[in-house]
């Protein structure tokens, strides 16, 4: 049957006792019994039944419950509140990691897997291991510390955590409160690395990214160098396609230069200048011709319309232009008097008469 929060409240106290009991024990070789009796009393103080199993570390399950689930979800509901499992706080992943922390146990399978797997996938890429132990009362503290290590004096691009796979008491180490505060404090990217595909533990959250087995954590942490040649060749050959595309073009440019006749002949330009010259030249001696021409249509015009106006024409038609001896043009009878000599202009020659009759003008005449 489920028990309460205080009951449970209980268990983690009775757990950190239970702990330091059981390594001053085996520090100071007291007799397991001994350390029996007094978890026994512990046990009536806080009237709580538990089923106790002492191994490295102690883990503890209340009677008819799932205290480790339960224990799990209330940290994974706990630090899910305080924004500890937030999208926006993870990091992306180096692409091109030069250096890999690996934070596991340095016996287990899982490390010679990862190494095998990142040499590789990625042979470029320094793997540095922090050797730590994965299971035990030890297990969390030795775990966050390597991680803050790693962190602080920037062992990796990035750092792997985890273990293979095991129960869930197997993998408490990696939901234990402290773990999870030091991968969300990294400023290195974390990679989480527990069990295998079902096993889900509070590292995978809080962690930037979340592999389904160890060896998984190594396929995601670098790049596979297959695919990275596969890549470059074809990046290669398109550059070479591209490049003889672009060769032929110019190839093809140059040769239909040299075929153009100011490359045949040296003079051809030259020449090709003077006749268009010579053409210009006589554009322009056209145009001049031209434009005399039409000066002297112009001035024909001109001419004729002042021949037309001038007095010559008139006497040209019988009329004469008589003048004073002053010179004057006599326009009527009454400008002159009789002896007076006067000059006649006329339309060929002119005279020079005496005046010895006057006619008056006649009237409308």
């Amino acid at each position: 049957m489920m028990t309460t929060n205080l009951e449970y409240y209980k268990v983690f106290y009775y757990v950190a006792v239970c702990q330091s009991m059981t390594l001053a024990a085996e520090r100071l070789m007291i007799s397991q019994p001994a350390v029996s009796q007094s978890m026994r009393q512990l046990e009536k103080a806080l009237d709580t039944k538990l089923i106790v199993r002492c191994a490295r570390g102690i883990r503890l399950t209340p009677e008819g419950a799932g205290d480790l689930h339960v224990a799990f979800e209330q940290l994974k509901e706990q630090l899910y509140k305080e924004g500890l499992f937030d999208e926006a706080h993870k990091k992306p992943l180096p692409r091109f990691p030069e250096r890999i922390a690996v934070v596991t146990s340095s016996a287990g399978a899982a490390v010679h897997d990862m190494i095998r797997i990142l040499r590789r996938r990625y042979p470029l890429a320094k793997v540095i291991l922090l050797p730590v132990r994965v299971q035990g009362a030890e297990a969390p503290p030795e775990i966050a510390g390597a991680i803050r290590y790693a962190d602080k004096w920037k062992i990796g691009d990035v750092i792997i955590t985890g273990r293979g796979g095991g129960s869930m008491e197997d993998l408490w180490a990696f939901n234990d409160e402290r773990v999870a505060r030091a991968i969300y404090a990294c400023e290195t990217p974390v990679i989480s690395a527990v069990g295998h595909e079902p096993d889900v533990t509070i590292s995978d959250f809080v962690a930037d990214a979340r592999a389904s087995t160890p060896s998984n954590a190594a396929e995601i942490a670098v790049p596979d160098q297959v695919e990275l040649r596969r890549q470059l060749s074809d990046l290669a050959e398109r550059m070479t396609g591209n490049e003889a595309s672009r060769l032929q073009a110019l190839r093809e440019r140059v040769d239909a230069l040299g075929r153009k006749r100011v490359l045949t002949d040296q003079l051809a330009y030259v020449q090709d200048k003077r006749m268009e010259l010579l053409h210009l030249q006589q554009r322009l001696g056209d145009l001049e011709n031209a434009e005399i021409v039409r000066k002297q249509k112009a001035f024909t015009a001109l001419a004729a319309s002042l021949d037309a106006m001038s007095p010559l024409k008139v006497l040209g038609r019988g009329y004469a232009v008589a003048r004073n001896e002053a010179g004057q043009v006599l326009k009527s009878s009454g400008e002159t008097h009789i002896g007076e000599r006067i000059h006649v202009t006329l339309g060929s020659g002119g005279l020079t008469a005496v005046v010895d009759h006057i006619e008056e003008a006649r009237n409308g005449g």
